[in-house]
């Protein structure tokens, strides 16, 4: 079995609690509305509080093996175009979408004391990284993120093609890394 056809078959770390229905990917509509969602959840308790968290928790974990399944996917045959334009289209339309959709979370995070005082009780390292990363944040950055993101994958492709002769036979870069580990 192909390794992203095994990685298509494992089920998340977690069971869903908040986000039982699955994600229409192509739709960046739809990524969006779960976002939007989730910054105007309602926050009036404790419970709230923890409930925003969990939530924030479990849509960035399932947005991560998203990326990380198309990623795998694309690593494991550069030349395949439909894994190419799926990772592609995950990189250049969703993660520009997601910077701002996770500021705005930042930001409601930063600006609500119930929220703000959970988070410092609760993770202060998360709450030190969140208010470092809301600081810094610009949005005229995104493009250039997403263009970073084009030039890893650009790499990728032509980095798996490349190929040396060893010892009489036509060998990838990966391949004979593995054979550079050998002492003899």
């Amino acid at each position: 079995m192909e390794s992203a056809a095994l990685f298509k078959t494992l089920e998340p770390y977690r069971a869903r609690e908040h986000y039982l229905t699955s994600i229409d990917w192509s739709k960046t509509s739809e990524l969006s509305a779960v976002f939007d969602a989730l910054v105007a959840f309602p926050v009036v308790v404790d419970r709230d509080a923890v409930d925003f968290f969990a939530r924030w928790r479990e849509i960035s974990a399932i947005v991560q093996e998203e990326g990380s399944r198309r990623y795998l996917a694309m690593t494991l045959d550069t030349s395949d175009s439909a894994r190419a334009a799926a990772y592609e289209f995950f990189t250049q339309k969703l993660q520009p979408i997601l910077a701002e959709k996770v500021q705005a979370l930042k930001q409601r995070v930063l600006s609500e004391r119930l929220l703000s005082h959970r988070c410092q009780a609760e993770a202060p390292e998360f709450y030190r990284a969140l208010e470092s990363d809301a600081q810094i944040f610009r949005q005229e950055n995104i493009p250039l993120q997403t263009e970073l993101s084009r030039l890893s994958q650009e790499y990728q492709k032509v980095s798996a093609g490349l190929t040396l002769d060893w010892r009489g036979a036509s060998v990838t870069v990966t391949q004979l890394a593995k054979e550079m580990e050998n002492p003899n």
